[in-house]
This record gives structure tokens, C-alpha cells and sequence, in this order.
């Protein structure tokens, strides 16, 4: 038994320690399967976004290209010609339908630097040339010397308004019309003729407003100065809506004024505006001019910076372009990309020699950039919904794209950078994994799938192999207990026979003398020949039980009868022995269906048992009662008991106690084992309750109503 036990726990270490081992293995082998799954997503992932952020810096590259191939075309008929108008009314055909065209300019090999997209045409300083030149040209007609002096030499306001009335009507070009009109109304007003002054200055905004005066200032800027002075006295009440009227037409496209100019022209503005503020009580309430004088002051602010942008551009960055493009050596009509930051201006420029010396410089929009042609391109390129794209400039601001909120920053995984094409424009595309805890998430997930399935496959495999070890370990005991079984049983068969063998022989050899001698051997034989009777029919009946052939003859028979003829036939058995058996059965036992030799035997069994395990004299309690439906047979001893470890086991087949004190005691194993198949074929129960040293009692209960099974 010491072997078995050792013999199964080294089995069990072992299965433990395998199962542990290769649970660690394949534990390690999921993992690492997980990683590299994870890792082999990663990368995927990576790749996709790199593809991507090459979409989009394609997409970009062509639009640019695209703008400089419509330019490019628009002026391939003007390219023959040397006259730098032509070019530019060729460039600004080319950039009818293009927003993303901000600017273009044309800047020749003699400092002629021309901005075919404004009107007019040139910029302030050659205007002012232009201006100079006309009014040479009118000073050269007499009727204007006459007027001139009559203005301010002899103050005949009267004269000189006749003459300039005559000049005015007498010129064909707007230029000299324009001059001839703004020093009729300084007349008109010098004369206190203010009305007419008015009237002439309306006509000067209306018809000639962006005609240069002999300063090189629009003669619209000085119509609605002189009409503000003017009504400031005569009608207080309109100037505050002629001041708003200057300060819009200021902040608009038709001046064209350069920085400097435009501040200057904003201050007058702003001293006409607090003036009026200060003279006419009215103004306070006035909240209309409240509101739409701030929002000019915005508008201006923004002007500004866009005149201070022109001014950089013409002043740094057009030279600063010339300067690579023909260090460059670049082919005609081969357009290269510079990108430069002045202050907070971003200027992205495309430029390209188109005839001799004669650089076309395209400047790009970045607002429409921004705004239109980023968002249209993403929307042919639609972005996955958990990645999250960024446009970066130089400094780290984010131009285009979700901000990252500060909850969500630890969170974001490292983006995928990619710059544009030459640098152009000198911003990053970044692409981050919104949501990266997903797919560490996703990971742990798998992982912890793969290392669950290893466990349950260690789990299986360790209660498949247990239940083996444990099956064999049955198995051999059950195959111990048959060898012991049949040794036990040959014995019980050989001492009986024995017994049967040496009597018959002394009665057949004569050697028994006296009838009450041969009387007694006669019994003993008897008894004998029962006792072996019993033994076969135990054997029988497990072997039945074991073949699933069992089976009981029920009958209705009478509980009283029944517990009356086995107490006899018991009591006949034990009585050359010093055995006491106390009886208790209740009258009026109700009448059962049952197999009459079934329980006989199972009676009979726990009787004989009560009597092996009970030593000397034992005490024997029997006891047949009834309570409701159930029958209750009782067998008490007062004998050696047994252990709580082996109350479960007694009942299994060829079990007998490992107790030493026991090993002497008759028996095959299979009494119990009998008794418990009987009873449950009955539909009864058999409930045994003892304890060591004290005793053993054993209750068979017994329905009365139910038929049970017959068969085994």
C-alpha cells in the first residue's frame, strides 16, 4: 500500500512539474506570438500612414504644378514679345479661375517691377513718376499758367475757376481732367463756395478716384478729406458717414498705397474721426459709427499687415528670389520653389525666367491653401477615423488639424513626419494613432486569449493525465483487491470444504462412536454446507451485479415474516457461538413489494458482519420499524467501528479495512457491496453511521409503496 501511495504521488510530481514546464513554454511561445503580432501590426500601420502623408505631398506637388503650367501657358503667346504689358495682361488671363494665386509679379533685368493683379498696373513710385510727367504736360498750356496765377498769385478765384472749368472740359484723358478738377473744388473752396466744392469732389470720387495726384496720391483720398473738413462745419451730422466711407475706402483694393502711406492716411483718418467725436454732441450716440469704426480698426490691422507683407516682398524677397533663380542657371520657362519667413509672414513663391531676363514670380494664397485646398484634397483622401493628421509649421504650430487636447497628449502615439516636396511649403506632415491603447488593448486582449487557452490546455492535460494516473492507480488496486478477493475467497471456499471433507471422512471411516456424536458432526456438516451455500450465492449474485444480469423476483410479502425467519435462520448459525442478539420489532409491519431472498441476503450479510467486526460475546441490536411510507431495518454492533476515511469506501467492491487488527477477520469484500445493490434496487436507501472503537449501525429504508428495478 506504502508502494502505491509513493508510487502515485511521484506520478502526480511529475505530471505537476511536465504540465508546469511546458505551460511556462508554451506560455512564452503565446506571448512572443501576441508581440510579434502586435509589432507586424505596427509596422503595417506605419507603412499606411507613410503612404498616405506621400498621397497627400503628391497631391500638393501637383496642385503647384499645375499652377505653374496654366501660367506657363497663358503667357507662351507673349513670350516673343518684349513689352512687359503684354505679360502681364497674359498672366492675369492665366490667373482668372485660380484662388490659390496670390500675387504675381514680373520683375525685369532694369529694376521694372510690375504686379500684373493689381490695378493699377505699376507700383506707387512709377505712378508718381507717370503723375509728375502729366503734369508737366498740362503746365506747358497757357490757359493753366493763367489759372495757376490767378489761384495763387493775384487770388482772382473768380478767373481761375472759369479757366480750369475750360481746361476740364477741353482734356480727353482722365488723368489731366482729374488734376484740372481737384484744383477747381480747392478753388470752389477757397472761394467759400462750399457746396460746389462738395459737388466737384463727388465727381472726383465718382468718375477719377484712382488717378494720381502731382504728389503721387489718389485723388480720392484728398475728394473725401477736403468734403470731411468741409461738412465738419456746414453739416456735422453727415460727416461721421463720410469718414466711414473714407476709412472703408481706404482699407479696399482700389488705392493702391504703400505701408508708409497707408499709415499716414489712417491717422488723418483717426484725427477727423476724434475731432468729429469732440466737436458734435451727437457722436456719443451715435452707435452705428461705434460699431462699424471698430470693425474698420480690425480691418485696418489686418491691412496692414498684408501692405507690410507687399512691402517685404517687393523689398526682400523678390530680390532675394532673383538673386537664386539666375544663380541657379535655371532653363526658361523652369519655374523653382522658395519659401521664406519674414517676421509672421510665410511667402511661398514659384518663379521662372519667360523671356530674357524677365523673371514671372507666382506667390501662393496660404490662406487659401489652408482653407480650400488642403480640406478638398483630404476629402479625395479621406482619413481613417482613429488617426489623427496634423499640418506642422517650422515652429511647432499646427496649421491644419485637430489641437491634441493635454488629457488625451500621454495617450498619442509617435506620429509618422513627412515633409513636402522641396521643402515647399516648409510645414510636416504628422500622423498620430488616436486611440494607441486600443491596440494595446487589442494586444493584451490576444495575449491574454493565448495564455488563457494554455492554461486550459495545461489544465486539461494535467486532470486528463491525473485521471489516468488516478484510473490506473484504481485500476491496479482494483486488480490488488481481485487478487486479493480471490485468495480471501479461496480460503473461505477451502475452510468449509475442509471442515465438510475431515467430518464426512470420521463418519465414513466408523471412527464417530454414539448416535448424539454422529448427531453433532451430521449439523456441523450442515452448517458447513449452508455457510458454503451462502459464499456461492454471494458470488453469484456479484457476479450478476457485475454483468448487469441481475435480477429480483418482486413480490408482495409480509416485513414480519420475513424479519422473523432471518433472525431464526441466524440464530440456528451462530448458535454454537457466544453471540447476543437483542431484537426490537414493532408489530403491524406493513406488508411490501420486494424479493423476499434479495433482502434476506442483505439482512443476513449485516447481521454476519455485526458479527465479525464485533470481537468477543458480541452484542447484537436488530430492530424493524416503520415511519409513513418507509420500512426501517436496523443492525447495530458495539464492535470495532470504522474510520471516517473509510465510511465511503466500504461500500466499493472487494474494499476491507487496511486495518491491521482487521486482517484476520473472514470475508471477501463484497457483503456490503451486495447490500447496497439490493437496497437501491428497492428504490431504498442504506444509510450507515458509525464510529471507531464504538460501534457500527447500519439502516436499511425500505419504501413501501415503490416496486423498484428488477434488474441489476
Amino acid at each position: 500500500m506504502v508502494f502505491k501511495l509513493n508510487w502515485q504521488r511521484r506520478s502526480v510530481v511529475l505530471l505537476a512539474g511536465f504540465t508546469l514546464v511546458l505551460g511556462f513554454f508554451l506560455t512564452t511561445l503565446a506571448v512572443r506570438e501576441a508581440e510579434r503580432e502586435k509589432l507586424a501590426r505596427e509596422r503595417d500601420l506605419e507603412r499606411e500612414q507613410q503612404r498616405y502623408a506621400s498621397l497627400l505631398t503628391g497631391e500638393i506637388d501637383s496642385l503647384f504644378s499645375e499652377i505653374e503650367e496654366k501660367i506657363t501657358t497663358a503667357v507662351s503667346d507673349a513670350r516673343t514679345q518684349q513689352d512687359i504689358q503684354k505679360l502681364s495682361e497674359a498672366c492675369c488671363l492665366g490667373a482668372e479661375t485660380e484662388a490659390l494665386i496670390g500675387d504675381i509679379f514680373l520683375a525685369g533685368a532694369d529694376s521694372e517691377l510690375v504686379f500684373p493683379l493689381k490695378s493699377p498696373l505699376f507700383l506707387t513710385s512709377e505712378r508718381r513718376r507717370l503723375a509728375g510727367l502729366n503734369l508737366g504736360k498740362i503746365e506747358s498750356f497757357g490757359l493753366f499758367k493763367t489759372a495757376e496765377s490767378a489761384e495763387l498769385v493775384t487770388q482772382n478765384l473768380s478767373l481761375a475757376i472759369q479757366s480750369y472749368k475750360t481746361l476740364a472740359n477741353s482734356f480727353q484723358d482722365d488723368s489731366s481732367k482729374a488734376l484740372v478738377l481737384n484744383r477747381l473744388a480747392r478753388c470752389y473752396k477757397k472761394l467759400g463756395n462750399l457746396n460746389q466744392a462738395i459737388n466737384t469732389y463727388n465727381t472726383i470720387l465718382e468718375d477719377f478716384s484712382n488717378e494720381m495726384s502731382s504728389e503721387g496720391v489718389p485723388l480720392g483720398i484728398i475728394a473725401f478729406f477736403q468734403m470731411g473738413t468741409i461738412t465738419q462745419k456746414t453739416e456735422p451730422e453727415k460727416t461721421g458717414q463720410i469718414i466711414l466711407e473714407f476709412y472703408s475706402r481706404l482699407e479696399g483694393p482700389k488705392w493702391s498705397l504703400d505701408n508708409s502711406q497707408f499709415q499716414f492716411y489712417r491717422s488723418i483718418i483717426n484725427k477727423m474721426g476724434e475731432t468729429w467725436k469732440t466737436e458734435w454732441r451727437g457722436a456719443s450716440e451715435d452707435v452705428d459709427f461705434k460699431n462699424r469704426w471698430d470693425e474698420f480698426e480690425k480691418q485696418a490691422d489686418a491691412k496692414l499687415g498684408e501692405l507690410t507683407a507687399e512691402e517685404d516682398l517687393i523689398e526682400k524677397i523678390i530680390p532675394l528670389v532673383q538673386a537664386r533663380l539666375f544663380g541657379l542657371n535655371s532653363k526658361a520657362n523652369e519655374f523653382s520653389r522658395f519659401s521664406e519667413i519674414l517676421g509672421d509672414n510665410l511667402f511661398l513663391i514659384t518663379a521662372a525666367t519667360v523671356q530674357n531676363d524677365i523673371i514671372l514670380g507666382i506667390r501662393i494664397d496660404n490662406s487659401v491653401l489652408i482653407e480650400e485646398r488642403f480640406p478638398q484634397i483630404l476629402d479625395k483622401l479621406p482619413i481613417p477615423e482613429d488617426w489623427l493628421l496634423q499640418i506642422v509649421d517650422s515652429d511647432g504650430h499646427i496649421v491644419l488639424g485637430e489641437e491634441v487636447l493635454d488629457s488625451l497628449a500621454d495617450g498619442l502615439s509617435s506620429p509618422i513626419v513627412l515633409g513636402f516636396d522641396q521643402d515647399f511649403p516648409p510645414w510636416q506632415i504628422h500622423i498620430l494613432q488616436k486611440y494607441p491603447n486600443a491596440s494595446d488593448r487589442q494586444y493584451n486582449l490576444r495575449r491574454n486569449v493565448y495564455i488563457l487557452i494554455v492554461v486550459v490546455v495545461m489544465a486539461v492535460l494535467f486532470f486528463g493525465g491525473f485521471m489516468a494516473i488516478k484510473s490506473t492507480a484504481k485500476e491496479l488496486e482494483l486488480a490488488r483487491l481481485k487478487s486479493e478477493f480471490v485468495s480471501t475467497v479461496s480460503h473461505e471456499f477451502r475452510t468449509p470444504l475442509m471442515s465438510i471433507r475431515y467430518l464426512s471422512e470420521m463418519l465414513d471411516s466408523g471412527r464417530v462412536k454414539g448416535e448424539d456424536k454422529k448427531s453433532i458432526y451430521y449439523g456441523k456438516i450442515s452448517k458447513e454446507s449452508e455457510r458454503l451455500s451462502r459464499l456461492i450465492e454471494n458470488m453469484l449474485d456479484f457476479s450478476k451485479i457485475e454483468a448487469g444480469m441481475k435480477k429480483y423476483l418482486f413480490e408482495e410479502m409480509g416485513v414480519g415474516e420475513l424479519v422473523k425467519d432471518v433472525i431464526q435462520r441466524f440464530e440456528e448459525y451462530v448458535a454454537d457461538k457466544h453471540v447476543t442478539l437483542e431484537c426490537e420489532i414493532s408489530d403491524h409491519l406493513p406488508i411490501i413489494h420486494a424479493d423476499k431472498e434479495g433482502i434476506s441476503r442483505a439482512l443476513f450479510n449485516l447481521l454476519d458482519n455485526a458479527v465479525k467486526y464485533s470481537g468477543k460475546d458480541p452484542l447484537i441490536y436488530f430492530r424493524a420499524r416503520f415511519e409513513g411510507e418507509v420500512v426501517l431495518l436496523e443492525v447495530q454492533d458495539m464492535g470495532v467501528g470504522i474510520s471516517k476515511d473509510e465510511l465511503k469506501k466500504v461500500f466499493e467492491k472487494f474494499y476491507r479495512s487496511v486495518d491491521p487488527t482487521q486482517k484476520n477477520i473472514e470475508g471477501s469484500g463484497i457483503g456490503l457491496t451486495l447490500v447496497d445493490h439490493i437496497v437501491k434496487a428497492h428504490g431504498g436507501e442504506v444509510i450507515l453511521e458509525s464510529d471507531l472503537d464504538k460501534g457500527t449501525r447500519v439502516i436499511l429504508k425500505l419504501p413501501i409503496s415503490q416496486k423498484g428495478k428488477n434488474h441489476g
